[in-house]
C-alpha cells in the first residue's frame, strides 16, 4: 500500500490482482515531465493513462498544470491508488 517494498506487514499489504497493483506504482524513473500520464509534445502537454492495456489520450493543454489535474481527475474516475505516481 505505502509503495515500501521491505514493508510486508499485514496491515501494509491487500489481495488485488496484478492489474489493481498497477495503480499503485511510482513515478518511473525515466520520466521527465515530472507527473505520471503527462508527456511534451511540441509546445503542448498531453495528458494520457493506460487502463487495461490500453492507452487513452485525455487531451492536449498549453499549461502544464491543466494536463496534471486532468490526469488526476482520470485515476480517480478508474480507482488509481492515491499513491500511484509518487516520486
Amino acid at each position: 500500500i505505502d509503495g515500501n517494498r521491505a514493508n510486508n506487514l499485514p496491515s501494509n499489504l491487500r489481495l488485488v490482482s496484478r492489474a489493481e497493483n498497477r495503480r499503485n506504482v511510482k513515478r518511473s524513473s525515466n520520466n521527465t515531465s515530472g507527473a505520471t500520464g503527462v508527456v511534451r509534445v511540441g509546445k503542448l502537454w498531453q495528458a494520457q493513462i493506460q487502463i487495461d492495456g490500453v492507452t487513452t489520450r485525455l487531451g492536449r493543454f498549453a499549461a502544464f498544470t491543466d494536463a496534471v489535474e486532468i490526469r488526476k481527475l482520470a485515476e480517480q474516475e478508474n480507482g488509481f491508488h492515491p499513491n500511484h505516481g509518487r516520486a
